[in-house]
């Protein structure tokens, strides 16, 4: 997996003595994004159509189910710009068994403090 990959997996004991593991994978959307095989990462076909919309940075807001996988696509305000002008940027939200998967726009640091928080939780 490239650098802009970050992943996270949780191990939880929750007093029932059984485990669940969840697994976060964190991806900026860049050009790179179409050599990245989330098949094979997930273990399922992902559709055609929604390769293309994991890439665009432009999606309405958007929700789909499928036998293997959901996808939530939603839009945000982007911080990184003064409110007299707002923008929107699109996160996706890939849910795929135990993974959770995350692709946002190359320096969207929203996520970061949630990321560094979870790691050192693990």
């Amino acid at each position: 997996m490239s650098n802009n990959i970050k992943t996270i997996t949780f191990k939880t004991d929750r007093n029932s003595g059984e485990s669940l593991e969840l697994r976060w994978i964190d991806i900026e959307r860049t050009d790179d994004l179409s050599k990245l095989d989330l098949a094979a990462i997930l273990g399922t076909t992902l559709h055609e159509r929604h390769l293309k919309d994991f890439k665009n940075s432009h999606h309405p807001p958007y929700y789909e189910s499928t036998d293997e996988y959901e996808i939530l696509i939603f839009r945000a305000v982007d911080l990184r710009f003064e409110v007299i002008a707002p923008r929107t940027r699109s996160t996706v939200f890939l849910l795929c068994k135990n993974t959770v998967v995350t692709i946002h726009d190359e320096g969207d640091n929203s996520h970061s403090r949630l990321y560094q928080k979870w790691l050192a939780d693990t």
